[in-house]
Formats: C-alpha cells, sequence, structure tokens
C-alpha cells in the first residue's frame, strides 16, 4: 500500500513539474557584423558570425537572418534558417540576388522576406512546404525600406519614406497612408520605425525636419496612431537619439537606438508603463520570442 502510495505521488509530481523552459531561443540581436541569440533561463550568448537581420518564430526554435556572400565574380546575400532543435542551418534556395529583412508571420508558418533582381523589389514566402512565391506590390515607390505582418497573418504593411501600405497576400493595396497627412507635417518620420498592428500605427519621428535635413541626428520620440479614431498619441519624450527599428510586444516597445548620454553605442530601449530604459548595451535589431527574459526587465 505505501508504495503504491509513494508511486502515486510520484505521478503527481511529474505531472505539475513545469516544462522544460530552456529549451528554446528567448531573444536575439545584432552586435558588430554578427548575430547574438539567447537560450531562455541560461546566461549564455551564443554567436553566428557575419550574419544581420535576425528574426525568431514566436515559438523560439527557428532563426532567421541574412547573410552576405562576396566572392570574386559577385556579390549577394542569402536567407537563411536556423532550427534551434536539430542545431542545423538551411540556406533558402532563392533566385534574386539581394535579399532580406526575414520575418516570421505570427504563427511561425510562413517566412517572409524581400527579394531584389534587376532593380525590381518583391516580397516573398517561404513556408513548410519549401516552396518560395514573390509577389509585386502593386504600389507606386522609389524604394521599399521594411516590411511587417499584420496580427492576422494574412496582410502585411510596407513603407517606404513618406508612405505606407497595408497589402493582402497577392500584393494589392487595402489601406493607405500618407505620413505628413498623419503628422500634419509637423515631423520627420523615421522610415526605419514604422511598426503597424491591426488597429495602430507606431513610428519614431524628430520634431525638427530642418536638422534631419542637415544630417544632424537629433532626438526622436515613439507616436502611436489609432485609424479608426484618427488620434494620435505621443508615447515617450525626446529623449532617445538617433532611433532606428523596433518592435513592439504585448505591452511594450523595444528601440534600437543611440544615447549620448546613457549608452555610447547601440541599446535596446524598453518602453512601456514604467518609463524609458536601456535593457541590452552594444545591440540593435532586437528579435524576441513569444515568452522571453526581457518581459521580467
Amino acid at each position: 500500500m505505501k508504495n503504491a502510495l509513494f508511486i502515486i505521488f510520484i505521478l503527481f509530481i511529474c505531472a505539475f513539474k513545469p516544462a522544460d523552459q530552456t529549451s528554446f531561443i528567448d531573444y536575439a540581436f545584432e552586435r558588430g557584423n554578427n548575430i547574438y541569440y539567447h537560450i531562455y533561463n541560461v546566461n549564455k550568448l551564443i554567436e553566428i558570425k557575419e550574419a544581420r537581420d535576425p528574426n525568431l518564430s514566436p515559438d523560439g526554435l527557428k532563426l532567421a537572418f541574412k547573410k552576405n556572400v562576396s566572392k570574386k565574380t559577385e556579390n549577394f546575400s542569402q536567407i537563411k534558417i536556423f532550427y534551434f532543435k536539430s542545431d542545423s542551418t538551411y540556406t533558402i534556395n532563392i533566385k534574386s540576388s539581394i535579399n532580406g529583412s526575414p520575418k516570421w508571420s505570427p504563427d511561425g508558418s510562413v517566412l517572409g522576406f524581400t527579394t531584389q533582381s534587376s532593380g525590381e523589389l518583391s516580397l516573398s514566402t517561404y513556408d513548410s512546404t519549401a516552396t518560395v512565391k514573390s509577389t509585386k506590390p502593386a504600389i507606386k515607390s522609389d524604394g521599399i525600406v521594411d516590411f511587417y505582418w499584420l496580427d492576422d497573418g494574412k496582410s502585411y504593411s510596407v513603407n517606404d519614406f513618406d508612405s505606407l501600405w497595408v497589402l493582402d497576400n497577392y500584393g494589392k493595396v487595402k489601406q493607405s497612408f500618407e505620413m505628413y497627412k498623419i503628422t500634419k507635417g509637423k515631423w520627420f518620420v523615421l522610415p526605419t520605425t514604422m511598426f503597424m498592428t491591426q488597429n495602430d500605427f507606431y513610428f519614431g519621428a524628430y520634431n525638427d525636419k530642418a536638422k534631419h535635413k542637415l544630417f544632424v541626428d537629433g532626438p526622436a520620440a515613439i507616436y502611436k496612431y489609432t485609424f479608426l479614431k484618427d488620434k494620435l498619441v505621443k508615447l515617450t519624450n525626446n529623449e532617445i537619439l538617433c532611433m532606428s527599428i523596433f518592435i513592439k510586444q504585448g505591452n511594450s516597445i523595444y528601440v534600437s537606438a543611440w544615447s549620448n548620454t546613457k549608452c555610447r553605442s547601440h541599446c535596446i530601449y524598453k518602453v512601456d508603463n514604467k518609463g524609458t530604459r536601456i535593457v541590452l548595451k552594444d545591440a540593435m535589431n532586437l528579435t524576441l520570442a513569444r515568452h522571453n527574459s526581457l518581459e521580467r526587465l
């Protein structure tokens, strides 16, 4: 009887034992010309040399990135996927020579990235069937800066220096926004900071357009624009310098930026209801899994 109770007790403990939380990458970032990724609850950074544009799948098991390749006859870039469980890396077979900005869809099933060949830019996707599909956005632009998946995983936004478009999977325009109308022409919007959710549009902007025209980096602030209400809200003071890229995770925004007072190189700032603070030094282009240790900072 005692043995039976002991076995039941052990089974009860095992049933409620927390799952292994160290078996995925919780965040990754660029430092210099390399990518570093962090394993959840393990205080260790692992390096991937000569790699850029990291992007994690929501479950933290796949890390996509860009790798530039230089040969005697040509220079080109490749999109690669690092699979954490198998510790293996796969190169996507793409015919175009310039590829970048890999981003996983919200459910992690599809990887989107930009491709450019003969001066024409397209958006491509790669899925579990190892199929690459390319779509040319039906927009008029001198050059797309970046793109983001929307929450529904069926549409995405692309932007250049002046405008932002919401497109469907076929590249057709669903919505379009001109930045000078949103900002009333008061600020210069930083094109690499535009980020869109299903209902809101986040961006960084200088409050002095003249400074940017003179290529002098001034303080920038983060704004949120709600489409349905046509409402613009300032989320931070002008305390962050030379903002480049940021992402939104839950109720927090993570900014890749310079500051001449708190951080002498690129740092990752976290912005939430607690204020604005540095969470990673000497780092840029942060990417996060759905669960990550930076949430606790």
